[in-house]
Formats: C-alpha cells, structure tokens, sequence
C-alpha cells in the first residue's frame, strides 16, 4: 500500500513540474511577445514623431515662402501706387499750369471784348471764353481725381491678382 501513494506523489509531483514548466514557457512567450510589441510600437511612434517634426518643418517653409512671396508682392503694389502718386503729382503741376494758362487766356479775351466802346445791352450774361474755361478746370480737375483711384485700384487689384496666383499657384 505504501507503493500506490509514493507513485501517486511522484507522478503529482512529475505533472507539477510539467505544468510549472508550460506555465513557465507560457509566461516567457507572452512576456517576449509583449516585449516585441512594445519595442515595435515605439519604433512606430518615434517614426510618427519624425515624420511629423519633417512634415511640419516642409509646412512652415512653404508657409514661409508663400508669406515671403506675398510681401514681395505688397512691396511691390506700394512701388507702383507711390509711382502713380508721383505721376498723378506730375499730372496736377501741369493741369495746374493749363488752368493758368486758360484763365490768362480768358483774361486777354475779355481785356479784348471789353475795350469794344460800346455798351453791352445786359452785363449779367457769363462771358463764353470764362465759362469755357471754368468748365475745361473742372473736367481736367474730376479727372485727375478719377485717374489717381484708377491707378491706386488697379495696382491693389493686380496686386491682389499676383498674390492669389501665387498661392494656388503653390499648392
């Protein structure tokens, strides 16, 4: 009877060991295994990381360039506005000096029409040559006025054109 429980023990004993032994190999599988998959998925997170420090490097410059390109741009359209200015400027010195030279002329007409000796029948009637010349003033003058915003807008406009090709232009 003693031999029926010493085998009994040893075969328990033998069969602890060999689930000790598979528990082991178990545990050793699955912690290799996690460990594998935690080194895989850091790789993949350190790559991320890269990949989006570069993409948001490549992103700025573009951004960069785009902002760069813009204020050429505005630099630009300010040149050109500046150069209407001093154009539009010029065009005033001279309208002036032509309105001078009109009310001159005007003056000599009436200095003219004046010394005739004869009485006219009624003095309120506008001289032709002054109304002509007020008139020629005001028109030169609406479209001097009118020139400068044409020339302001357009340079706006052509640079608001160039500014927005660029950026589709860029994408």
């Amino acid at each position: 009877m003693t031999i029926i429980p010493e085998v009994l023990i040893k075969w328990a004993l033998a069969i602890a060991i060999a689930l000790g032994c598979l528990f082991g190999a178990y545990r050793y599988g699955v912690n290799t295994t996690n460990a594998k998959w935690e080194k895989q998925q850091s790789d993949a997170q350190a790559e991320q990381a890269t990949l989006r420090a570069t993409e948001e490097r490549e992103a700025r410059a573009k951004e960069q360039a785009r902002q760069a390109e813009i204020e050429k741009i505005r630099t630009d359209a300010q040149q050109q506005i500046q150069a209407a200015e001093a154009d539009a400027r010029d065009a005033d010195a001279a309208s002036e000096r032509l309105r001078k030279q009109a009310d001159r002329l005007a003056q000599s007409v009436r200095s003219c029409s004046s010394d005739t000796g004869t009485t006219n029948g009624s003095e309120t009637r506008p001289d032709p040559s002054v109304l002509l010349a007020n008139v020629l003033s005001r028109i030169d003058e609406r479209a001097g006025e009118l020139a400068k915003e044409a020339d302001r807008t357009r340079a706006a406009g052509s640079a608001c054109e160039r500014a927005y090709d660029s950026i589709r232009n860029n994408q």
